[in-house]
């Protein structure tokens, strides 16, 4: 779904940003296939709300979205899901293929952007491609040692090629095939996940509508960035009545009203969400998981405190509180530029 607005408009001609790399290609849609020693995983990615991971491995959790319909595969230990009205942005719901690569792949990205992380530019497979080396901490939660991740990033899309990932001594490789960029892609190519006898069944209750349209329901008026770096687009936004419990152990409680709004340019994303949250305060970052790891900071967003946070597996996110509302933004990009989109939020 399509939605503009003067904000938009003017949001995605406004680019006061820095900061490398930068894509020279823009990869709006493709498939992808992960392969490893053991398992093959194939990814598509058909447009900002059509994406799909099939596996066919009992191991693997298949997963496809299509507009406001999210599976979740069954497995031999698990029931899967069907969830209708999902929601679009994090830290409410999921927003794209699930593969530990293309998280790195954004983690790299933003680090680099902020001058935290070194690329150094090589040759791979007859591809010119950014190497990065990343530091993995020991992650008791899931029993594993600290390790490095090296990975190569394709200069012209900055997606992956390659992965390595050593810990205590053993590499494991992840390779990285894309094809079909900006095809039109179905995702009936890969087949949906295999749900099971009885699946569960979740409605978010989250309706995708224009900003304007979004106001009419909603406790209060949203806001929408006057600043995006250069080529981004708002291809989605919406409300729901409800917000998502967040957080680690989901321990920040639901809301009474939420928008949120996606701007993207290929497979890069900015999303804004907003909620009503009255005297409620949230315990920890919304965007916390449980045995992910991450690091933050703090900043000043207008007067406001704001708290920042970034993860290998974690989106770059600011989130801060106005009075009874809290904002995040969230993207491939460092703490001084979220800063920048936040402090331009407009109401419309």
């Amino acid at each position: 779904m399509v939605v503009t607005s003067a904000l938009a408009i003017a949001a995605a001609v406004v680019a006061p940003f820095g900061g490398t790399p930068n894509p020279t290609f823009t990869a709006n849609t493709y498939q992808l296939t992960v392969s490893t020693r053991t398992t093959t995983v194939r990814h598509l990615f058909a447009g900002p709300e059509r994406f799909s991971s099939i596996a066919k491995d009992p191991k693997v959790v298949d997963m496809a979205a299509r507009d406001g319909v999210l599976l979740f595969g069954a497995t031999p230990t698990t029931r899967g899901r069907r969830i209708v009205n999902r929601y679009q942005t994090a830290p409410d719901g999921v927003t794209g293929p699930n593969d530990f690569g293309l998280k790195l792949a954004q983690f790299a990205v933003a680090e680099a952007r902020a001058g935290r992380l070194q690329l150094t530019a090589e040759r791979l497979a007859d591809r010119n491609v950014l190497r990065a080396e990343i530091d993995l901490a020991a992650n008791g939660c899931q029993k594993l040692p600290q390790g490095t991740a090296t990975i190569w990033l394709t200069k012209t899309t900055l997606l992956p090629k390659r992965l390595e990932v050593e810990r205590d001594g053993v590499t494991r490789t992840f390779r990285y095939a894309f094809s079909n960029f900006n095809r039109r892609l179905f995702l009936s190519r890969l087949g949906l996940p295999k749900l099971g006898s009885r699946p569960v069944r979740i409605n978010n209750g989250f309706k995708r509508r224009t900003p304007a349209f979004s106001r009419g329901p909603l406790a209060f008026i949203p806001r929408l960035p006057t600043k995006l770096p250069s080529g981004f687009t708002l291809v989605s936004s919406g409300w729901a009545p409800l917000g998502a419990r967040t957080g680690i152990r989901d321990v920040n409680k639901r809301n009474r009203s939420l928008f949120s709004a996606v701007y993207m340019k290929g497979w890069e994303r900015i999303e804004v969400t907003e909620r009503l949250v009255g005297n409620a305060k949230f315990r920890r970052d919304p965007f916390s998981e449980l045995c992910l790891g991450m690091h933050g900071g703090t900043t000043l967003v207008g007067n406001r405190g704001a708290r920042y946070g970034i993860g290998p597996e974690i989106p770059s996110h600011l989130w801060w509180r106005e009075g009874p509302i809290y904002f995040t933004v969230s993207g491939p990009y460092p703490k001084r530029d979220l800063k920048a989109i936040a402090e331009s939020l407009q109401k419309i």
